[in-house]
């Protein structure tokens, strides 16, 4: 040998190394080949377990995200006012009088800055192009506020000249083709800020993953005196435009404290009567929790007609629904890893024989369970690529892989890998070879088998959480979707057509032709009724105004205002109960009798009880903008989502806030009728996109959230089942081997077939019912607390409970089953042979 060929001293060490590591990897591959079945099942488990854990971690991981990216967001607060009226009802406004935020940084030295913004869909216009976009009046330091990326102008200035607006990239592409519009002009419809504006800067576009949302901004209020006195200067609340106000405390300010002095502040400026501000608090929210705890910091709080907040507790279900498969899954790898691991004792001894060292085994049972849960890893990557962008169109968010994610795919790998492969490893190598290669493979010790049947339980007992989940989950949807609404939804089509223009430079035009506009829509056969209305039922924000019945001014209830006219009760199935309903001819007036004597009402049953009357006919009730008498009753009907209860309500014909016609049609030639109803709109509105849309999948949007957690349920529960038969076969035929001799003298001895079935079949049974114990009390909690923010829910019975463990039972039997018929059958000879 030249010295040229020899290796220097130092490189030995690492030849020894890789040729120890090509070995241990060459030895782990030929046993996932040897034993394909295994390999398969822990494989196929493990991945699928991982993928689907990593899907609801990127979706639970955006859903957490919501506006963490904004500068010093652990100090920025929303400025939201609670008031309880004396009624106990506590209502939250999101809204408050413009000029607070202008002095809260002048009255509170630890307020370190303030911004405010009204926001809103408008229609913009550019040349021929016309669309509706998001439109914020704000604060100019609205910016630096929240970390807006000013991408052509100067953020100081770009905002200082009258009818001056930023847009977004996007937008900017959208109206005119390019990201350089600076100079283009288009024009605001509305009847308070419309006008035309000259772009002066364009801004990044909000990501998805925040609340604010924004195409365009401005600081000007272009017509001038009504609108810039509601903003500048204190007016009464019901003349005041409010605005959303926000603040950035100083580094250890303590936003309780700037919360208790705020009532004192706006009534010392605004001059708010003092037993009014006795009923108002105000509350500093943090904008990190605004996007999934609104509706838990602040309890009553509904939100806004606008994009829905979420709930943090079904991100705490989503999650608990990751882990569990996740669990299942490594429970399966784990137990299969350790239970084979028992038969290749004769080859640990062999290996000792051949002069392994112990350093040496441990290492090759860590790198095998290493390796199939890397193996793992990278077909649940795989999968998560393939599955992410229809699970992204399913929870409707754009969802991405990052990462942070990666990184914790790799830490679960470990993990399983390392915890899998310890028994095997620390406890196998211990062994002496003669004693091994003596008595052959031995048994497993009863600390293990009571290891692993402790992990079967676990198992069971989420499987039978997932599955009594779901069944709840899938009662309370069926309940939402067949309890009786009070109205029939169905076959109910509705043109948005007159809020198109309520808020529009042409002041309401197409509602002071809402009859011209409703006797055309009603002029086709398969069009029965035809009603307008100022919300929809199920789906609607009414005003409150409080009433007062006519000579007892201290009795005043707070009720509901919604307006609609004659046919509405017809067009909607609602029963009325007593009195009657008012005519076409006082309807057609009614717009003009608003604040003046002799207004007709239609009440509800819950307003009826809640004045406190038996005959209500005829009672005379007044408002601060009206006055009429009662002249119907109208059976109670759900017009808010089946989150709340019903409120007293009255049915006034409201025609000056029209939005909505409502059309009942026959379901015969729909799609022509269809094509009539968007033709009339374009003969009203040719410059504006039909929105018509059925009344039933307008109610449904309210419940998507929950039909989405049902439907993750549901996956969930069929995944963890599959995953932990897999497990289970996996478990079972191991076991069915270990005991193939004792099957065969059993049947030697007269054993039915039936019997031996019985007899492998019942340790899971015994684990079954454990698994029950522990899974009962963890579901109940669990499914009672979510019932908890439905209005109407079920009552929690045995039978979601029964059918769960049943189902669970019977899985578990069915998979155990086929394995022991399979080892039963077995001819004794053949088991026997060489004993």
């Amino acid at each position: 040998m030249t010295g040229s060929s020899l290796l220097p001293l130092y490189l030995y060490p690492m030849k020894q190394t890789l040729y120890l590591a090509k070995n241990y990897l060459t030895i782990a591959i030929r046993n996932l080949l040897r034993h394909p079945g295994y390999s398969l099942i822990n494989l196929s488990g493990l991945a699928l377990g991982m993928a689907c854990a990593v899907l609801l971690a990127i979706y639970i991981s955006y859903e957490l995200s919501y506006d963490r990216f904004r500068p010093e967001v652990a100090r920025t607060y929303r400025v939201m006012k609670q008031t309880r009226h004396a009624n106990g009802r506590i209502a939250w406004n999101t809204g408050q009088q413009g000029p607070l935020a202008t002095v809260l940084p002048e009255e509170f030295p630890d307020v370190e800055d303030a911004t405010r913004f009204w926001a809103g869909l408008r229609w913009i216009n550019a040349g021929e192009k016309s669309f509706q976009q998001m439109f914020w009046l704000s604060d100019p330091n609205v910016f630096a506020f929240f970390g807006i990326e000013v991408l052509t102008g100067d953020p100081q200035t770009v905002l200082q000249d009258p009818f001056s607006v930023v847009i977004t990239e996007s937008i900017a592409r959208k109206f005119f083709g390019t990201t350089d519009p600076i100079g283009k002009i288009i024009t605001v419809d509305h009847n308070l800020f419309g006008g035309t504006y000259q772009i002066t800067g364009v801004i990044r576009q909000a990501p998805d993953n925040s609340r604010f949302q924004y195409d365009f901004i401005t600081a000007t209020m272009p017509q001038g005196v009504r609108q810039r006195r509601s903003w500048d200067h204190w007016l009464p609340p019901a003349y005041s435009r409010p605005a959303n106000t926000y603040l950035r405390l100083k580094p250890g300010a303590n936003p309780e404290d700037i919360a208790r002095k705020l009532p004192e502040l706006v009534e010392r400026y605004a001059e708010i009567a003092e037993d009014e501000s006795e009923t108002v608090r105000y509350y500093l929210h943090p904008v990190s929790r605004m996007h999934l705890y609104s509706k838990v910091d602040m309890p009553g709080f509904t939100g806004d007609a606008g994009r829905p907040y979420k709930d943090i507790q079904q991100i705490y279900l989503l999650g608990l629904v990751g882990f569990f498969i996740l669990t299942i899954a490594c429970i399966n790898f784990m137990n299969l890893s350790t239970a084979r691991s028992v038969s290749r004792a004769k080859e640990v001894g062999l290996r000792k024989v051949v002069g392994a060292y112990r350093s040496h085994l441990i290492k090759q049972f860590l790198g095998e369970s290493l390796l199939l849960s890397a193996l793992s890893a990278c077909i649940a990557l795989g999968l998560v690529y393939l599955a992410l962008p229809p699970f992204s169109a399913f929870v409707q968010e754009n969802l991405t892989l990052n990462s942070g994610l990666t990184l914790w795919i790799l830490g679960i790998t470990l993990f399983v890998g390392l915890l899998s492969g310890s028994y095997p490893a620390l406890y196998l190598s211990a062994f002496e070879p003669a004693t091994v290669l003596k008595g052959g493979a031995i048994k497993a010790g009863s600390a293990q088998a009571h290891v692993r049947k402790g992990l079967v339980v676990l198992q069971f007992a989420i499987s039978i959480i997932l599955i009594i989940g779901t069944i709840i989950v899938a009662d309370q949807m069926r309940l939402i979707q067949e309890k009786d609404l009070g109205f029939n939804k169905e076959e109910v089509v509705v043109a948005s057509i007159f809020r198109q223009d309520r808020y529009q430079s042409t002041g309401g035009q197409l509602q002071k032709r809402y009859l011209q506009i409703k006797d055309a829509f009603s002029q086709h056969l398969n069009i029965t009724t035809v009603s307008a209305t100022s919300d929809l039922p199920g789906n609607s924000w009414p005003n409150r105004e409080w009433f007062f019945p006519e000579g007892d001014p201290d009795r005043g209830v707070e009720v509901r205002v919604f307006g609609a006219d004659e046919t509405f009760i017809d067009c909607y199935d609602i029963p009325l109960l007593f009195g009657r309903n008012y005519d076409r001819t006082y309807a057609e007036r009614a717009w003009e009798r608003r604040g003046k004597p002799g207004e007709l009402f239609v009440l509800n049953e819950t307003a009826v009880k809640v004045f406190g009357w038996t005959d209500p006919i005829g009672k005379i009730l007044n408002s601060h903008v009206r006055k009429g008498h009662v002249i119907g009753v109208v059976k109670d009907f759900h017009y808010r989502p089946l989150y709340e209860t019903i409120e007293p309500l009255v049915i006034t014909a409201a025609w000056y806030r029209l939005s909505h016609l409502s059309m009942r049609v026959r379901p015969q030639e729909l799609s022509e009728t269809m094509a009539f109803l968007q033709r009339t709109w374009t003969e009203f509105l040719p410059t504006r996109s039909p929105e018509i849309a059925f009344a039933s999948d307008q109610l449904e949007r309210w419940y998507r959230d929950d039909q989405r957690t049902g439907q993750i349920f549901s996956a969930a529960f069929v995944i963890a089942i599959f995953v932990a038969c897999l497990g289970l076969l996996g478990l079972a035929t191991f076991t069915a081997e270990q005991r193939t001799k004792e099957i065969g003298i059993r049947k030697t001895m007269g054993a039915s077939v039936w019997n031996l079935i019985i007899l492998m079949c019942r340790d899971f049974i015994i684990l079954v019912g454990i698994a029950n114990l522990i899974a009962y009390p963890i579901i109940y909690l669990a499914m009672d607390r979510w019932l908890q923010h439905f209005a109407y829910r079920i009552e929690l019975s045995a039978t979601p409970f029964v059918l769960g463990s049943l189902l669970t039972l019977g899985i578990a039997l069915l998979t155990v089953s086929t394995q022991a018929w399979k080892v039963a059958r077995t001819n004794p000879v053949e088991t026997l042979r060489y004993e």
